[in-house]
């Protein structure tokens, strides 16, 4: 299990990053936004299944297809097409208009008020959150871009890998153990290690970062992407699973496998976004 969970793990890593570098060479954003399209439903699917799991009755069908709009309309807005629209206004219109059309007459829930609220819920997790994401594929591409993708994917990932091996292997003292039992100080030690080397080197082959700066990147990053692991860590816990799906043996879900990225990103956003302001990335 530990063997299959590192492979896959560096695999899924691996074809980001040429994902992002076909991105950055042909210069088109279709196969990135695809990829967001793909992790931002599947992942709000298997939110709604975990709550359903429980118990709960949310609008699943409805709040995964406008997850899917609210990627669709942001892509609209990032090409420019007929800005005048503003798409995303227009879904969470459609989105929150339909809530209560089905609430109100064609598929009443029992507890209404708290299906509405779960089905908001799994967006405004998911995509408010994986937004930021696309924000730094789109901010200033010719800086930051693609590269800055890739660079939030490296640190974030080398900070789960090695957190979890290291955990797994040296992990004695556990300051979680109601929410997440098997993290441990000495995996999260490992994991910032592991982080800040990979902030170092890929800041400085994609962006000619100095050491200092990739350290002052690295910290935050590492900081809420654990807190984004352990965030979702909450949510199974009191849904009563272990997993949010089975489609990674080894690593669970999707929503497993980009639980730490959903918060670490628009602390990553803000970050390369103060750099370029102040000329350290130009």
């Amino acid at each position: 299990m530990l063997l299959a969970r590192t492979i896959l793990t560096i695999i899924l890593i691996t074809g980001v990053a040429a994902l992002l570098w076909m991105d950055h060479v042909l210069g088109i954003e279709a196969g990135f936004m695809i990829t967001i399209f793909c992790a931002v439903v599947l992942s709000v699917r298997e939110f709604y299944d975990l709550v359903c799991h429980k118990g709960y009755t949310p609008f699943a069908l409805w709040g995964t297809i406008c997850a899917g709009l609210m990627v669709l309309a942001d892509w609209l807005g990032y090409l420019s097409y007929r800005p005048e629209m503003h798409w995303m206004g227009i879904v969470a219109f459609v989105f929150l208009g339909g809530l209560f059309v089905l609430q109100g007459w064609l598929s009443p829930r029992e507890r209404g008020t708290v299906s509405m609220a779960l089905t908001a819920f799994g967006i405004v997790y998911v995509w408010g959150l994986g937004h930021f994401i696309v924000r730094i594929r789109f901010y200033k591409p010719d800086v930051v871009g693609v590269w800055g993708v890739l660079l939030l994917v490296a640190v974030v990932k080398a900070n789960d890998i090695a957190a979890y091996l290291v955990g797994r292997s040296f992990g004695r003292h556990r300051p979680f153990a109601r929410v997440s039992p098997k993290k441990s100080w000495e995996g999260y030690l490992g994991g910032a290690v592991a982080a800040v080397v990979a902030a170092v080197v890929c800041g400085h082959l994609l962006f000619g970062m100095s050491w200092q700066l990739a350290v002052i990147f690295a910290i935050p990053v590492c900081f809420f992407g654990n807190l984004g692991d352990l965030a979702e860590s909450v949510l199974k816990r009191d849904l009563e699973a272990k997993d949010s799906g089975v489609r990674f043996p080894g690593l669970g879900g999707v929503l497993d496998v980009i639980d730490s990225l959903l918060v670490a990103g628009p602390v990553a956003f803000y970050m390369l976004e103060q750099m370029v302001i102040m000329g350290y990335l130009a």
